[in-house]
């Protein structure tokens, strides 16, 4: 992959709204980095969530959002207390 398809997450959801999204299908927004380096808001689908590490607080994430009439799909980390981490585009 390259380089370009991965994207900071400046600012993302709660824990609990996280697992919400999971749980109920609702998106969640992220303000990830764009091509250009940009903060750009995105309303995401979480379609799976793992656990990083036992601090319960750091989350692989998977899911997709629609940019452009176009559907992508991401795995990535996020830790929920900084409500920081990033996403890796990927091929269904």
């Amino acid at each position: 992959m390259a380089d370009n398809d991965a994207h900071r997450i400046l600012k993302g959801p709660s824990r609990f709204d996280l697992m919400i999204a999971l749980f109920e299908g609702k998106s969640v927004d992220f303000t990830i980095t764009n091509l250009s380096g940009y903060p750009e808001k995105v309303p995401a689908r979480i379609t799976s969530i793992g656990v990083k590490d036992r601090s319960k607080k750091t989350w692989l994430i998977e899911g997709d959002f629609t940019f452009r009439f176009s559907v992508l799909y991401f795995k990535g980390h996020f830790n929920s207390q900084g409500r920081q981490g990033w996403i890796r585009l990927i091929q269904p």
